[in-house]
């Protein structure tokens, strides 16, 4: 599961100018045509500076519903109950995604990922309340801006259009969308090492430490879990602990 950010953490406030957005029909995709982000905090720096420029130009705040930063942050802008305002006349039931760059740009692996996350994930608890989208936007028509009539001349998406077509791709480590990023990390780097068949003794030593430390997390989860009541009523803690249970092979089972 990607990281993800809500407005009212980045403190981005918004006005309700064009109304409600209405039932998602639509994904569009967009790039800034503004530099990459270089870092989660250099996205997060970007967005600021972008929903500033749209207040003034009497959005109400950016105009994207959401922000995938080239480490897979999912950063949620406008609340997905608000009408956008990311493509001219086209925004009723539009959701909009956009990515930092401009022409020439492409999507990075971590982006394709957490976009095709979004469209699966994005009607589910696993989203803020004011972004989690009434229906599936997988079940959405996909569009570029310039997919668009009035806007077929805009450069806009560039080269992420065809990602945004296709709905990004679905992560290697799909299966494990329950774990936290660093949980992924261990769990994969322990699979890559556990099928190597004359394995060194470095690799053999390195296999132990992923072992260890998912150990060591399989009993936080317990711990954390059985100390106050209804702790194992999180489905997502019980699929964690599940996980790394299987693969450590140790603990209680739930």
């Amino acid at each position: 599961m990607p990281r993800i950010v809500s407005a009212a953490q980045l403190k981005l406030g918004f006005q309700n100018l064009f109304g409600p957005l209405g039932r998602p029909s639509i994904v569009t995709g967009h790039y800034t045509a503004g530099p990459v982000d270089s870092s989660d905090d250099h996205a997060i720096k970007l967005c600021r500076s972008y929903h500033a420029a749209h207040k003034a130009k009497g959005w109400g705040g950016e105009g994207y519903h959401y922000c995938i930063t080239r480490r897979g942050t999912i950063l949620c802008l406008r609340p997905i109950a608000l009408k956008g305002a990311h493509t001219g006349k086209h925004n009723t039931s539009n959701v909009g995604v956009m990515m930092h760059g401009t022409t020439g740009d492409k999507p990075s692996q971590a982006q394709r990922e957490s976009y095709w996350w979004l469209l699966h994930n994005a009607h589910t608890p696993k989203l803020p309340p004011a972004h989690r989208s009434p229906t599936s936007l997988a079940n959405c028509a996909r569009k570029g801006h310039n997919s668009w009539p009035g806007h077929e001349s805009n450069g806009c998406p560039g080269a992420f259009k065809p990602m945004y077509l296709q709905g990004g791709i679905q992560s290697k480590s799909s299966g494990l969308q329950h774990l936290t990023r660093s949980e992924r990390e261990h769990v994969l780097a322990l699979r890559r090492l556990r099928a190597k068949k004359d394995p060194t003794a470095g690799q053999e030593e390195e296999r132990k430490t992923h072992w260890h430390w998912l150990d060591k997390q399989r009993g936080r989860i317990f711990h954390a879990a059985s100390e106050k009541p209804g702790g194992w009523d999180d489905q997502d803690r019980r699929a964690r602990y599940r996980t790394l249970r299987s693969l450590t092979g140790r603990g209680a089972k739930i």
